[in-house]
């Protein structure tokens, strides 16, 4: 995720998009250590998850559309779910859902299609 993110205050969407797709790609590619990475110690707390390097990459991001004035700042609580639900869940149903029998070449249009959607439901400060 790191690697994929644009670190770019005239960017920050761009900065969302790339965490996003990048935990669904750890997701898709290292199956095992995204189960152990989120879950595998049990601890499904709020705290444990907002310690995770994945939770801080999104926070920074949506930090940051928040600082440019791209994001309202009373929508930014919200947003951190939505857009944690959004990648999780599309993860979870890639893993052992429904999209679980498609490849990579059908699943990646799917999973950019749900970023991009999460993303343009955010409700911009201007």
């Amino acid at each position: 995720m790191a690697a994929a993110m644009v670190r770019s205050p005239a960017a920050p969407r761009a900065s969302l998009r790339a965490v996003g797709l990048g935990y669904i790609g750890f997701a898709l590619t290292e199956p095992g250590w995204f189960a152990v990475a989120f879950f595998g110690a049990g601890d499904t707390s709020p705290e444990s998850v907002v310690d995770s390097p994945a939770y801080l990459a999104l926070a920074d991001a949506l930090d940051m559309m928040v600082h440019i004035g791209d994001l309202a700042p009373a929508a930014r609580p919200g947003a951190t779910w939505s857009c944690w639900s959004t990648v999780h869940g599309f993860a979870e149903l890639a893993l052992r859902g429904p999209l679980r029998h498609l490849d990579r070449a059908e699943l990646w249009p799917l999973a950019e299609q749900a970023v991009d959607t999460v993303i343009a439901g955010l409700p911009s400060a201007v």
